[in-house]
């Protein structure tokens, strides 16, 4: 009966042996896949943060064209005014010049 009780006791200190051995298996392969995701993470933080560094200074020179042709727009509705205006100053002295060679004109 001792003899059948230390194989009973062998048997679970080597079932034992083999759980702690899968265990610490398993350990290492958790520290390893939080390894790399950690990695895979901190990657594609990287990642998106160079992205949102390019969005950023696409927004800014898009900005900056937008300003540029809001200024060009802005300096081609005064021109086009101060030609209307002048046309129209023009028409009115043409009227004028045309009433008065009608008036005194010899018919």
């Amino acid at each position: 009966q001792l003899s059948e009780q230390q194989d009973i006791l062998s048997k679970t200190e080597r079932e034992r042996d083999a759980l702690r051995e899968r265990l610490s298996d398993i350990e290492t392969h958790r520290q390893v896949s939080m390894e790399q995701y950690q990695q895979e993470v901190e990657t594609s933080v990287m990642e998106v943060t160079n992205q949102l560094e390019e969005l950023l200074q696409l927004n800014q020179q898009l900005q900056n064209e937008l300003t540029s042709l809001q200024n060009e727009k802005d300096h081609l509705t005064m021109s086009l005014q101060r030609e209307t205006e002048a046309r129209s100053s023009w028409e009115k002295e043409k009227v004028y010049y045309w009433s008065r060679e009608q008036i005194f004109s010899p018919n």
